[in-house]
């Protein structure tokens, strides 16, 4: 398959939400700090990292403890990973984002902690309080542990390569 060589604002996510978005024709608007912070409006998060996107990590319980999965690898082993590719103008860059949703500082701090301890640069990091229809995506594509590459789901007819499974 050709790689994109176009600059694309990424959202990352497992197979699961993926089918999820694509049923939808959505990408919704989450908001995972609101327990803590009532105040924090829901963001749906893109990244311009070409490669991958660290703090995109799912989330697991392993019946023990919550962790977080590492790398593409693991994250595709255990969950499959997807990515869908927007123009990066659709988005607001991180600085102006935070203040929108309302991020107190302490969130940021978090954040910006979090995303250095796994080497993330959140100056790649964009976002949208709105839904972004899919009708505005210009790429999906499935991580290949086997190929070690990005692999496109869909053709340039709109056609779906990669299916999910039977409904």
């Amino acid at each position: 398959m050709k790689r994109n060589k176009k600059i694309l604002a990424w959202h990352y996510t497992g197979f699961v939400r993926a089918y999820q978005i694509i049923e939808s024709g959505k990408i919704l608007p989450s908001n995972y700090s609101k327990k803590e912070f009532k105040k924090t409006k829901a963001v749906a998060w893109f990244s311009l990292n070409q490669d991958y996107e660290e703090t995109a990590r799912i989330k697991i319980n392993d019946g023990v403890r919550e962790k977080f999965l590492s790398g593409k690898d693991e994250n595709a082993t255990v969950s499959g990973l997807v990515r869908f590719g927007f123009e990066p103008d659709l988005f607001r860059p991180w600085k102006k984002i935070r203040r929108s949703a309302n991020y107190p500082q302490i969130l940021v701090k978090r954040m910006h902690e979090r995303a250095m301890e796994w080497k993330a640069k959140p100056d790649e990091w964009l976002g949208s309080m709105d839904p972004v229809d899919l009708s505005l995506c210009e790429s999906v594509q499935v991580w290949s542990i086997e190929m070690g590459m990005w692999m496109d789901m869909i053709d340039s007819n709109g056609n779906q390569i990669i299916q999910f499974g039977e409904k």
